[in-house]
């Protein structure tokens, strides 16, 4: 495939991206399935799923009572949770995760990706509908690596190049916070980004300490810099090495 002909793919992806919000993408069956893949989710309990309709009808047969469940038990894959979970297809159409571990606890998907990151059960979102931002955040780099869109190629390009005496955790931390901007900037272009040592830590999977001090010596080399707002996290954007902006608009 030539540059002309990869650019006019991703401008089509990115047309398709944005023409969604971000709910409706639980309730893609492309999504639901690949996500499911990555939490390690079993393809039998996803209710729509060829293999859940298979199951049902094989236990429908068994029973003789001319139905089976279209909603399984598998085992929770959040750390630290035991006992079984379930997929359910709410009415309108979004996927959501049923935690038995405690009966009155549903995540999104993005919030099982981000509890795997975490090493524990996180809630970015509560049932009166209000939701953090950071949940966001979490369904993009999942949206990203089922592959249905890609980091934007010009979140890279935007962020000056590292050192070479720069420390191995600040590399890593470095190379979190350009897939950071490149999941993000798919949705919100070229703003900057909390970026606390807490979330970094999952995000980069690094210890926390180490999050800290990656994120410190990347701001005294002038790799990233807070930004002008005054809120509270603060706000992270390129440093003022950075090359112009690759326009993917």
């Amino acid at each position: 495939m030539g540059l002309a002909e990869e650019k006019a793919r991703r401008k089509r992806e990115l047309k398709l991206f944005r023409g969604h919000s971000l709910t409706e993408w639980d309730a893609d069956p492309r999504f639901v399935e690949r996500a499911a893949k990555i939490l390690k989710i079993p393809p039998e309990a996803i209710p729509w799923s060829a293999a859940c309709r298979r199951c049902a009808a094989e236990e429908a047969d068994e029973s003789g009572d001319g139905f089976g469940p279209l909603w399984r038990h598998f085992p929770c894959v959040i750390p630290g949770h035991e006992g079984e979970a379930s997929l359910y297809r709410a009415d309108n159409g979004v996927a959501l995760y049923h935690d038995w571990h405690d009966a009155s606890k549903w995540f999104f998907l993005a919030e099982v990706f981000a509890s795997q990151h975490y090493g524990h059960a996180v809630k970015f979102s509560n049932r009166w509908g209000k939701v953090q931002p950071e949940l966001a955040v979490w369904k993009l780099r999942l949206l990203v690596e089922t592959g249905l869109v890609e980091p934007l190629p010009g979140a890279l390009r935007a962020i000056a190049a590292l050192p070479s005496g720069a420390s191995p955790t600040a590399k890593k931390v470095y190379d979190g916070f350009c897939y950071l901007l490149g999941c993000k900037w798919l949705h919100t272009h070229g703003a900057p980004t909390a970026f606390t040592y807490r979330f970094a830590s999952a995000w980069c999977g690094v210890k926390e300490t180490q999050a800290r001090d990656g994120i410190r010596e990347l701001v005294e080399r002038s790799i990233i810099v807070r930004s002008g707002l005054q809120v509270r996290p603060p706000l992270y954007g390129p440093g003022p090495g950075e090359p112009e902006l690759l326009s993917e608009r």
